[in-house]
Order: C-alpha cells, then sequence, then structure tokens
C-alpha cells in the first residue's frame, strides 16, 4: 500500500472516528417519548407547542401502550403513553410506583380512589407539581430505581355517541347500557353494530317503543380507520372489535358530516364535536348508562338553553339536567360519563431526562389554563394527578 494510500484511509478512519465520538460526547437537545397510539395526535401536536415555545425537541413514538411502559423501564424513553389506567400488571414483575405521601409544603393531600391512590394538582398550580417532584427525587436518592416510578395522568378522552335517526324514532328513549351485568357488550350497542338483523325497528322495540311502524329500516354504521384514536378508545370502552358492515372514515370531521348528511345512520366522536350537535344538524347524542353529555340539540331541556354545556342524568322516564355538573366534570367525576378512559404517563425519577419531563408535564399544566390549547382542540379534558398502587394518608 502506499504511503499516499495510507494517509488517506488514515484521515477517513480519523473523521468517522470523530464523528462517532462526537455523537455520543455532544450534548443531547431533544428527549424520546413513546406510547399509546391513542395519545399520539395529542402528543404530535403538544410537542410542537412546547418546541415552538421552548425550542427543545421532545419526540413522540407511537409504539403502543405496553411499548411504552417497556421503553421507560429500558430507558430508551423519558416517557412512556399508556390510555388505560394503571393497574398492578402496568409494570414488568419487580418494578413499582413510587410510594405517594403527604407533604406539609403542599396544600395537595394524597386521597385514596378504589384502591388507587392520588394526587390532583390544578392546572393553575403547575410549580407545586415541580416543586413536589424535585423535593421526592432529592429526598429519596438512595431509593433504587425499581421502586420510583410516576403514573401521572394528563387527560381524560371522552367519546360520544351520534346519530341521526328516522323521523319516527322517540330519541327520548336512546339510553344505551355500555356493558351488561356479565361484562360483554351493552345489547343496543351489540345490535347497533351487528351484521344483520340491525334496524331501527328492532332497537326501537328493545328500548322501548311503542308505536314502531312495520317496516325495516337499517341502521348504517360508520367507524373510523384502523390505528385512530378514537376507534381503539371505541372499541376498549365497548367491547366492540369488529365492525365488518361499518363505513370507515378517516377523520371525526368526516363522521359528523357523514352522520349529518344521512338519516339512519350512527358513529361516534371525540368530545370536541359536542358543541356541533345543534337542532339544525339534525344529529342526536346518544345517552350511556342513564348518562349523557348536553348539547345545543338538548337546550329545550334546560330553564336556560345557554345552560346546555351541563350534565344530563335519566330519572326512569325523562332526561333531567344537573346543573351542578358541567360537561367537563361529568366526564372528570368518577361515577359520571361512563365512555371515556385516561391518558396517562408513566417515568422514573432516576431517569437523567427527569427534569426535562418533569418540565415538559408543567408546561402542559400551565397550557390547560389558556382558553385556547392542544387540549380543546382534541377534544380532551385536561387533568392532571400523580397515581400509585402504594400511598399513605395522613
Amino acid at each position: 500500500m502506499s504511503k499516499k494510500l495510507s494517509i488517506i484511509l488514515i484521515a477517513i478512519f480519523s473523521v468517522f472516528a470523530a464523528i462517532w465520538i462526537w455523537s455520543f460526547a455532544a450534548p443531547k437537545d431533544y428527549v424520546i417519548l413513546g406510547g399509546s397510539t391513542s395519545v399520539n395526535t395529542f402528543m404530535q401536536r403538544f410537542t410542537k407547542t412546547y418546541h415552538d415555545d421552548k425550542d427543545t425537541d421532545f419526540i413522540y413514538n407511537s409504539t403502543g401502550s405496553q411499548a411504552g411502559v417497556s421503553g421507560v423501564e429500558k430507558e430508551m424513553y423519558a416517557g412512556g403513553f399508556i390510555s388505560k389506567d394503571i393497574s398492578s400488571s402496568t409494570l414488568s414483575d419487580g418494578n413499582e410506583f413510587a410510594v405517594l405521601d403527604n407533604n406539609p409544603e403542599f396544600d395537595e393531600n394524597v386521597v385514596n380512589e378504589n384502591d388507587k391512590y392520588e394526587i390532583e394538582f390544578e392546572k393553575e398550580n403547575s410549580q407545586n407539581f415541580v416543586n413536589y417532584m424535585n423535593l421526592f427525587k432529592d429526598e429519596n436518592k438512595q431509593n433504587a430505581k425499581r421502586k420510583s416510578y410516576f403514573a401521572f395522568e394528563f387527560a381524560i378522552d371522552a367519546i360520544v355517541l351520534i346519530y341521526n335517526p328516522p323521523t319516527w324514532f322517540n330519541n327520548d328513549l336512546m339510553n344505551l347500557k355500555l356493558k351488561e351485568e356479565d361484562k360483554t357488550t351493552g345489547k343496543e350497542l351489540a345490535l347497533i353494530y351487528a351484521a344483520s338483523n340491525s334496524t331501527w325497528e328492532n332497537l326501537a322495540r328493545m328500548l322501548g317503543q311503542e308505536d314502531v311502524p312495520n317496516s325495516s329500516s337499517r341502521i348504517s354504521t360508520f367507524t373510523r380507520e384502523s390505528g385512530s384514536g378514537t376507534r381503539s378508545a371505541f372499541s376498549d370502552l365497548t367491547g366492540i372489535k369488529e365492525m365488518p358492515s361499518s363505513s370507515v372514515v378517516n377523520s371525526n370531521g368526516s363522521m359528523f358530516e357523514n352522520i349529518k348528511s344521512s338519516r339512519g345512520t350512527f358513529g361516534f366522536v371525540s368530545y370536541a364535536f359536542v358543541k356541533q350537535v345543534t337542532k339544525e344538524s339534525g344529529v342526536k347524542i346518544a345517552g350511556v348508562s342513564d348518562k349523557k353529555l348536553g348539547n345545543p340539540a338538548d337546550e329545550d331541556l334546560f330553564e336556560n338553553p345557554a345552560d346546555w354545556e351541563h350534565a344530563l342524568k335519566w330519572n326512569g322516564s325523562e332526561w333531567v339536567p344537573d346543573k351542578t355538573l358541567t360537561n367537563d366534570d361529568f366526564i372528570k367525576d368518577k361515577n359520571g360519563y361512563e365512555l371515556k378512559r385516561p391518558f396517562i404517563g408513566i417515568f422514573n425519577s432516576h431517569n437523567s431526562d427527569f427534569v426535562n419531563i418533569v418540565e415538559f408535564f408543567a408546561y402542559m399544566m400551565k397550557s390547560a389554563t389558556k382558553s385556547e390549547n392542544d387540549f380543546v382542540d382534541e377534544g380532551l379534558v385536561p387533568v392532571f394527578k400523580l397515581l400509585s398502587n402504594e400511598g399513605v394518608l395522613e
């Protein structure tokens, strides 16, 4: 080998070596997140909002809830996101959520709800959340990584059942069971999305309507495309996985327009579309297990039509407004509207990006105080809670 060629090869090798060393030594200016496909649309929007304001990149990989948790446990992700409640099986064997306890420096207290411990933070007090997390890290430095996992609920995703009925259908009776006692899909919903025997006449009789015409009007159902977060939520919450006879649309907007333009149709949209359900649209909202979200089409049920953004409850014969509960509060209420699920971020205080993920969530809380924000745009109800299977009530 000639001396000239050797010099060239050494120079090329040196360049590649320098790049390789730099890639590890240079400061990282991005944070990797991953998890639920249902959380993806919100995260893509919010990470852009965060970058535009803070000039810090958070990259979200839509890999599925379990992959998100696993990514945190393997330190591939700073945060892993799930779209279901935490349980004893959320983390791998041997890993545990941190024990939540009260601290006199903060107004927030640990409460126990259905054997789950939680601390709720007001969106206006994001600094309290930051301080609590930093204090935990300082006071629990000796805690093993496996005992330092946190679950942070930041939003509730509610699904609304919408329909455009035949003119003879009694809408007051449209009160569908979400689940039967044996945990299976409610019989009315099962009928609606059945491939056969799915008619408005059969549904009306099932709901108790007496003046049903002797006709056969097929219920034309719509669903979302495979991979849609709204479809995933609908399937998970109702148990309806297969919808072979349903027409497929690729957005909430398209779903709403198809229901609006055709009588005899049935579908589902995210909570953000409730305000578009007006008398003029012809679209109606179905009740779910004796509970219903207030909407402009039902404004006549309210003493003051402007109060339509409040809960509706079935008293056995009619829908009655509950002026003490706004729709948002109804969705947040554990005993309220049922067609919903939480969005939760999992992270660990030993992760090298702990400070970044805490600041990320704190910024999320601050953003929710604005009238226009990513939660509103995605039809989500913001709620900010630390969750755990273990806690101290003192």
